[in-house]
């Protein structure tokens, strides 16, 4: 016989770390991502799972309260979630109205008309949760009928029994209800609850829980079945005793694992106390003032994405990792007249992109691999260099050849290149039959197309101010002759500016309906975090792409630097420029004269400081590598291996920077059409540069940085 004093000694209730109880968590995260078994599910992400884990339990007693403090948990969505279970409600909406967004996803529209619930109403979520806590047994009709006196008060009744048999082994609460589950936009995950009332008056719960989602789910259920067995030993004039879990499937979605790693290296600090400060004596009478949550001191939260099984929404190429939209944010896109949308199934996606990049014999168009933003990109500079038919003949060629991003700047050729491209693109719309949806077009703003006159000294003509992104998207739409673009980047910080203006600035954008992302050029690793956090904090969308810098000359910021920045919450996208470090890694030069005007060396006009700062032995555009002999070394010496593998020194630079997991797109110039044909042959070579071809670069290069990151966490 175990004494209740016995079994209050034997709870882990230790704050130190080596007896932390939240180590019960971290543990069964680390044993499942180590140990468990890979399976499909209804989702397409797929998991590591296991079946029947060893249940954990939490002490509730003397004020302690579980809220994992490895990442915050949303406690403020906790006990709002509660509170409307409670209550019995079943409309998302309410929950959204107090910006508890946790059941949008089931209540959308979209989702409702797919499970066959076209009569209802966005968020009507049928008799879940707190419908069968409430009113079970009672036809279901809709979110807003007024169920008051039908079916059984399961809760109500549990209440009853607690204070007059507390001895009986039939406290139990139970949302699973077999014959409404057909009804239901989501079964219930937490299937049935059992309470227990030990000799000094000690209430405990079990609850018990079909599927377990460790990443999201289980935190925040953790701490809301041990809320409701305070608010329950509350209103029963009892004290807390033990929350115990007990798990079905429990398992870690596949797109979980990395940030999860992150989370279980982290050491659990003292859970905090909770306190409830107004007598309370019907379950239905809390607030959520009642409840006073102290010393609750988590790490930073770690962002994880929902696993959703429904259709993706996208507005650029067929991707499905970076670009996608809630329904939410669909709806909003829905009712804006200057966008155009469709969607693609998600597995039928997946099924049509591996069949497109099967064999490498296949041609350009069919290797054109889609990541984030588009696998290649062509720059338009056009304006100096070209008119606007020559301009037509290279963007028309690179679409035929699978490129679908443009890039461009509103300083490029002081507006000039802006001008021609939206020429171009209106010929490409009306003769060739493109659609505007099969296109993603970016522009960048901080420079202002007089930057280089004598205007520049005027106020806001450069720079990240809200007027200053506001009217330079209009210019830059005006010249486009595009009523938005797909994606627009701020070209460089603006340390003058406030962060929050400039993430306001750029989310006004979005909202107008002038594009559907922003993103960074040449910003820090910090600049980035900073907005992005910003961003999350005022419930804005933050920047998802940088536009880099990136070759082979030019590597430590994109890959020490920004490294942090492609794992999880943020999972930056990018899309590099410079690729041959403006013709330096084509090698056509051998020396520091450029003859000839057929590279960007070799340009006059407005581009001519390029040359002069080359042949001057300064280096070039910002590179790492200043020595002029010492480049021109590098690219003799690699000729050798592109010779090997049959290939242009310009397409084994190209090959190498595409290779990089973490480049989106490769963004690349070009002065004439077959320049396209040649840089795009590069796609054919990445597969041929296996760790062996790479070693040898890197003998070459001997510029690889020191990484201070575990890059076995990175794939």
């Amino acid at each position: 016989m175990v004494t209740d004093t016995q079994e209050k000694n034997s709870s882990v209730i230790s704050n130190g770390n080596d007896n932390h109880e939240e180590k019960q968590y971290l543990n069964l995260v680390r044993e499942i991502i180590t140990k468990g078994l890979e399976k499909s599910d209804r989702t397409g992400i797929g998991t590591r799972s296991m079946f029947g884990p060893s249940n954990m339990r939490f002490n509730l007693r003397n004020g302690c309260f579980p809220l994992l403090t490895t990442k915050r948990v949303f406690w403020r969505g906790v006990v709002e979630e509660l509170l409307w279970i409670i209550s019995g409600k079943t409309d998302a909406k309410i929950l959204d109205g107090k910006n508890v967004k946790i059941w949008n996803d089931n209540g959308t529209r979209e989702f409702l008309d797919k499970l066959g619930f076209t009569q209802r109403e966005e968020g009507d979520l049928g008799p879940v949760y707190g419908f069968q806590w409430r009113h079970c047994g009672a036809k279901y009709i809709d979110c807003k009928t007024d169920y008051t006196g039908q079916g059984i008060d399961q809760l109500a009744e549990l209440i009853r029994l607690i204070k007059t048999d507390p001895n009986s082994r039939r406290l139990i609460l139970c949302a699973w209800n077999v014959g409404q589950l057909s009804e239901m936009a989501l079964p219930p995950c937490h299937v049935l609850c059992q309470f227990n009332v030990s000799p000094s008056n000690e209430l405990s719960c079990l609850m018990f829980q079909r599927s377990c989602d460790l990443g999201l789910g289980v935190p925040f259920n953790i701490a809301s079945y041990s809320l409701l067995t305070y608010m329950l030993a509350h209103v029963c004039n009892l004290v807390p005793g033990d929350f115990i879990y007990s798990m079905g499937d429990a398992h870690v979605y596949l797109n979980h694992i990395e940030p999860l790693l992150e989370q279980i290296e982290r050491e659990p600090r003292p859970f905090p106390t909770l306190t409830i400060v107004n007598k309370r004596t019907s379950i239905d009478d809390f607030t959520i003032d009642d409840f006073k949550l102290e010393n609750y001191l988590p790490y930073g939260p770690i962002k994880m994405q929902m696993a959703c099984p429904d259709k993706i929404y996208l507005y650029l190429t067929n991707d499905m990792h970076l670009f996608t939209l809630t329904a939410k944010r669909k709806k909003e896109v829905d009712n804006s007249k200057t966008r155009e949308k469709y969607f693609l199934d998600k597995k039928s996606n997946v099924s049509s992109l591996s069949d497109n990049m099967s064999t490498p014999e296949k041609n350009i168009k069919e290797l054109m691999e889609y990541r984030h933003l588009g696998r290649t990109g062509l720059k338009v500079t056009f304006g100096e260099q070209m008119d606007a038919n020559e301009a037509y003949t290279c963007m028309k060629v690179a679409y035929d050849n699978g490129c679908n991003f443009f890039d461009n700047a509103e300083v490029y050729s002081l507006g000039k290149a802006e001008t021609v491209m939206g020429q171009v693109l209106k010929r490409m719309f009306e003769e060739d039959g493109i659609q505007r949806s099969d296109l993603v077009i970016s522009t960048k703003l901080f420079w202002g197309t007089p930057y280089y006159h004598a205007q520049a000294n005027k106020a806001n003509l450069k720079g990240l101010s809200r007027k200053r992104i506001i009217e330079g998207m209009r210019g830059s739409l005006q010249r486009l002759n595009l009523e938005y673009v797909d994606i627009v980047f701020a070209h460089r910080p603006d340390t003058h500016t406030p962060m929050d203006e400039i993430v306001r600035g750029f989310n006004w954008l979005i909202d107008q309906g002038y594009t559907f992302y922003w993103g960074t050029s040449e910003w820090t690793a910090e600049q980035i975090r900073q907005a992005w956090e910003i961003a999350d904090k005022l419930n804005l969308i933050g920047p998802c792409a940088e536009q880099p810098q990136y070759n082979m000359l030019h590597r430590t910021r994109f890959e020490v630097e920004y490294a942090p920045l492609y794992k999880s919450p943020i999972e930056y996208g990018t899309t590099i420029w410079s690729p041959l470090a403006s013709g330096l890694l084509t090698g056509k030069y051998s020396s520091r004269k450029l003859e000839g005007a057929d590279s960007r060396l070799g340009l006059t006009g407005s581009l001519s400081w390029l040359r002069q700062q080359f042949e001057a032995g300064q280096g070039l555009n910002g590179l790492e590598e200043k020595n002029v002999d010492r480049i021109m070394e590098v690219v003799e010496n690699l000729r050798p291996i592109a010779d090997k593998l049959g290939a242009t020194l310009a397409q084994l630079c190209l090959a190498w920077a595409a290779k990089n997991p973490h480049v989106s797109t490769v963004i690349t110039g070009a002065s004439r059409s077959s320049q396209i044909v040649e840089n795009f042959k590069a796609l054919t070579f990445v597969s041929k540069l296996t760790p062996e071809i790479l070693e040898e670069i890197e003998q070459v290069l001997k510029n690889k940085p020191k990484h201070p990151y575990d890059w076995t966490l990175m794939n």
